[in-house]
């Protein structure tokens, strides 16, 4: 199985208070002078900021739950900061990026047959990262130009990365999603797929009121049986009553106690490697979660441990087309 590294609301899912401001400053590690515009923002959420004139920021923080703060600035290598004290103004330092010459290409320039070939590399690009779901009908990058292409013809690898944030569009769900993109491998044969980066969301303004309203129902229906749903219900020990089930190769229910490792209130672990079959609303299985190392965290809002799970299935196939951030709010009719 091929598988991947309304007129009025109730609001039914009570996320915690940004309440915490977390502040710093922003230097280039070879300079020491500070830096300016510089993204800074908590991973996969709508909560960032951008850096002043003299590198500093402040940005309101989750309370008592644990999001890793990335920095991405263009020119520089983006950072992930997993471990931090909230309580301490920060220091960070980016480290300049060094383009090799073969990585400017001159568009204009391209031949025929190398816009031919790149127009299949791109097709390819949107499928494995946009995604293939109804949402992703209406998800666009808006600049992908900023897409540089290698193909391994020995290995038949794909990769890319972007020299600029890449800007994306999701008319279907409102969102507009800045995604710093790290690295991304495609290989179809045998099938593997691999992406890393760094994303945050911002509300799409263009929408008028109705549009506001069909894509808050496409992003509740985005948010029922998908992975963040899972590990929200995980969370809350309420699988049940939220429609999951989660077995062992066995076939034999998973219970919260077997799976969850409770550090302290707010920290909570998977405890061991091992792959389980994931059902929604059914009695059989369409999913699997493979947990690839001991002690994956995740925590209330949905986040977890990107490094530690291999999706296949229906959850492998959510792709950026069907993202939420985790600051989501679950609203109903």
């Amino acid at each position: 199985m091929k598988g991947i590294s309304i007129t009025a609301f109730l609001i039914i899912i009570c996320l915690p208070n940004y309440s915490q401001e977390l502040r710093g400053i922003v230097i280039d590690e070879n300079t020491k002078r500070p830096l300016t515009d510089v993204s800074v923002f908590f991973n996969g959420t709508t909560r960032g900021t951008k850096t002043d004139r003299n590198g500093n920021f402040k940005v309101l923080a989750p309370e008592n739950q644990k999001l890793p703060l990335a920095v991405s600035a263009i020119g520089y290598n983006s950072l992930l900061l997993t471990e931090y004290p909230a309580d301490k103004s920060l220091k960070i330092l980016l480290v300049p990026k060094i383009y090799e010459l073969n990585e400017v290409v001159i568009i204009s320039k391209r031949s025929l047959w190398e816009k031919s070939i790149r127009n299949n590399y791109l097709n390819t690009f949107r499928r494995q990262f946009i995604g293939e779901t109804v949402n992703a009908y209406t998800c666009k990058i808006m600049n992908e130009s900023d897409l540089v292409f290698q193909y391994d013809e020995n290995r038949l690898l794909l990769t890319a990365y972007s020299l600029r944030p890449l800007i994306i569009s999701n008319k279907s769900l409102g969102y507009q999603i800045t995604f710093y993109l790290d690295a991304f491998e495609y290989s179809q044969i045998p099938y593997s797929l691999s992406y890393t980066g760094y994303y945050n969301f911002r509300e799409d303004s263009t929408l008028n009121s109705k549009e506001r309203v069909r894509a808050e129902n496409r992003r509740r229906l985005a948010f029922l049986g998908s992975r963040m749903h899972l590990m929200r219900s995980l969370w809350e020990n309420n699988l049940d009553s939220a429609g999951f089930t989660i077995k062992n190769s066995d076939n034999k229910i998973i219970t919260y106690d077997s799976l969850v490792v409770e550090r302290d209130s707010s920290d909570k672990y998977m405890g061991s490697k091992r792959t389980y079959n994931v059902a929604y609303l059914s009695k059989t299985s369409r999913s699997m979660m493979e947990i690839t190392k001991n002690n994956v965290y995740f925590n209330k809002l949905g986040y977890f441990d990107p490094y530690g799970i291999k999706w296949i299935g229906e959850m492998g196939k959510q792709r950026v087309a069907d993202l939420l951030p985790y600051d989501y709010i679950k609203i109903k009719h």
